[in-house]
């Protein structure tokens, strides 16, 4: 799937995880990439469940770029048709409520009791959460709590969940017991770029700590996720996605985050995304130039941005582990690599 600038074939290698991280800007060959490694990852077997925040995804994005797999993919776009989340974890009122503590978020003390109230409220009426129904049921404890601190507290937890109240199509259920052992189907594209963007993002990221919720207890979905614009994800420390990429080769599940650029640059971020066994740097936006020779390179930085800028489509830099035409030295110097179609 890549090839050297000597046309000798790069293979990446999984170590010191399966994790890869994706940056270039627009049109420089990403999703093109992104299409190959899928593919070769089916070759291999792998189950690929992908977030599409921003429309790179979409059945016309595959065709154009000549996706070999489309028969065995299939799509979930809820802003279209209702979706319903089986949870396969156990104490799904405690999931859904650390989630959304930690999505809203919410810090308060008396807040978090009063959602953790209102959602064992929501499954004792409706067996099943959503966004909606938690909002209608804060609406009636509203006004039937007689202490003003609660009053003044639900108000607050109204405020933060108006803008996804009206997001019915989305459910949360218990799986049942056969569901939850069994993968999904080859590739699942879950659509969200229809969404308003404040939307976009709290699903997106209310999606991943479910996602790792269950994985913690080991109910597996897939074996690769991949995140499309993963700037919108939460990567501090404590959120879902960085402990998939501190400890995902425990849990055999690798995370793929691509976007033109990284965006907040504060440590923690650059540092969680950093743990990327591999990282892909296609031409970088003028605004990243800098920063990414120097993740390539501290001590030689003039020299790979020269070398960045010259970056034709299709072509990155690759840092990581890789092998050259199947030997068995592993090679870690920073290469420039073209990519190739892949065949079976």
């Amino acid at each position: 799937m890549l090839k050297d600038m000597e046309k000798n074939n790069i293979k990446l290698i999984e170590k010191p995880n399966g994790h890869m991280l994706v940056l270039g800007q627009s049109g420089a060959g990403k999703t093109y990439f992104m299409c190959r490694r899928m593919e070769e990852d089916r070759n291999n077997g792998k189950n690929i469940l992908v977030f599409d925040y921003s429309g790179s995804y979409t059945r016309k994005e595959f065709e154009k770029n000549k996706f070999c797999k489309l028969n065995e993919m299939s799509y979930i776009n809820p802003s279209e048709r209702s979706f319903k989340w089986k949870f396969r974890g156990n104490e799904i009122e405690n999931a859904i409520s650390g989630v959304l503590i930690r999505v809203l978020p919410v810090c308060s003390v008396y807040q978090i009791k009063l959602l953790r109230e209102a959602i064992t409220k929501v499954f004792v009426e409706f067996g099943k959460f959503n966004l909606t129904q938690l909002v209608t049921m804060l609406e009636k404890m509203l006004n039937t709590k007689v202490d003003a601190t609660d009053r003044e507290n639900i108000t607050h937890l109204l405020t933060r969940l108006s803008p996804f109240s009206e997001l019915t199509e989305i459910s949360v259920v218990t799986a049942g017991g056969e569901e939850k052992n069994v993968k999904i189907s080859p590739i699942i594209v879950i659509q969200l770029s229809n969404y308003l963007e404040i939307q976009k993002k709290f699903l997106l990221n209310f999606f991943v700590e479910l996602l790792w919720e269950e994985i913690k207890q080991r109910r597996y979905r897939a074996d690769i996720l991949i995140f499309d614009e993963f700037q919108h994800l939460n990567l501090k420390e404590e959120s879902a996605v960085s402990a998939l990429l501190r400890e995902g080769r425990k849990y055999d599940v690798s995370v793929y985050a691509a976007s033109q650029f990284i965006g907040k640059k504060e440590r923690a971020n650059v540092e969680t995304l950093m743990q990327a066994g591999n990282k892909i740097f296609f031409h970088p936006t003028e605004n990243e130039m800098r920063d990414v020779a120097r993740w390539i390179n501290p001590q030689n930085q003039n020299q790979w941005m020269r070398i960045l800028n010259n970056l034709s489509v299709g072509q990155a830099v690759v840092k990581g582990c890789y092998y050259i035409n199947n030997r068995p030295r592993v090679c870690k110097k920073p290469i420039i690599c073209s990519v190739q179609e892949v065949t079976e």
